[in-house]
């Protein structure tokens, strides 16, 4: 097994790369609002990405613990809107389900807050507003998510709540209330034009490692690129070579430098892999030779031609 180039681990690489609120930003006003600038990156607001809490049933408690990727609220107190990301390496088969849960882990902790917040009034409620903790014109704000898939195999899973359920009778279906994902995959992500240079960056470079397309790259990007980006494309595309070589360079790299360099390498690999494969074989067919064995006994023993027995011994 070879040994790993670097010690990076590349879900907590990426949870950083994406806090950036002009990464942020951009990718959401281009896959979601058509490249309409709905996010501005000036307004967007960290949130806690923790969402454990304790659910109440008649009596039953029970704790649940969960932790958004990403996730950030537009400026505003009275309206905004969350945003949240999960990056997914690989297709996860539950993943409809896991969205609903944290866009709903997400609406339960606004109404947590809410009910905090009426209880600490000494105004006189309504039966109602007693049994749920909340006011007749409690209002809490819309969750958006993306799911970004950076696999090289395309996303076979489900795309929404309805994709994971069994058959239905047009008359249950009918009643049936879905919850969709939005789903972007790196490999198909060409239908995409970003606002900024560095995703456009990121998600072509990433598209063209995957389908080997090197030449490409090599005539493309000549100018450099950040480390930070450089690093972020060789996790997602699982490069390890590539993060190795753009660790060692702070001030950026040229993806066209970087490419070369790796097919000296293997070139120089292959060829003292090459030299030392045909040293080892020479030796075995001179250690036939002299146990007796005929050249044609040697090239069957050793699964190589006779004439290649014969290029060796004579």
């Amino acid at each position: 097994m070879s040994k790993k180039k670097h010690n990076l681990k590349p879900d907590v690489y990426l949870k950083e790369f994406w806090r950036d609120n002009k990464r942020f930003a951009d990718l959401f006003n281009t896959v979601l609002f058509h490249g309409k600038q709905q996010l501005d990156p000036n307004k967007l607001q960290e949130m806690d990405s923790d969402l454990s809490s304790v659910l109440s049933l008649n009596g039953y408690l029970e704790t649940l613990s969960r932790t958004r990727d990403v996730i950030k609220k537009t400026d505003g107190v009275n309206t905004y809107v969350i945003f949240g990301l999960e990056s997914q390496l690989e297709v996860h088969y539950a993943m409809p389900l896991r969205n609903m849960l944290y866009d709903g882990l997400t609406y339960l902790k606004q109404v947590m807050l809410l009910q905090k917040q009426n209880r600490g009034e000494k105004k006189k409620k309504s039966t109602a507003e007693f049994l749920s903790g909340l006011k007749r014109d409690d209002r809490i704000h819309p969750v958006i998510t993306i799911v970004l898939y950076y696999g090289e195999e395309e996303w076979d899973g489900p795309m929404s709540i309805k994709d994971m359920m069994i058959p239905m009778e047009p008359e249950v279906e009918a009643l049936f209330v879905d919850y969709k994902m939005h789903v972007v995959q790196v490999t198909k992500s060409d239908e995409y034009t970003f606002s900024t240079s560095e995703l456009q960056t990121f998600f072509d470079v990433s598209r063209k490692i995957f389908r080997g397309e090197f030449e490409s790259l090599v005539k493309t990007y000549e100018e450099t690129i950040e480390q930070e980006l450089a690093i972020a494309i060789g996790l997602v595309t699982g490069y390890d070579d590539l993060v190795a070589y753009s660790l060692e360079r702070k001030d950026g790299i040229a993806m066209c430098n970087a490419v070369k360099a790796f097919e000296q390498k293997n070139f120089d690999l292959g060829r003292e892999q090459g030299l030392d494969l045909g040293i080892r074989l020479a030796k075995r067919v001179f250690e036939l030779s002299n146990q007796g064995m005929t050249m044609e006994e040697i090239a069957k023993e050793s699964d190589i031609t006779l004439e290649e027995v014969k290029e060796i011994l004579l």
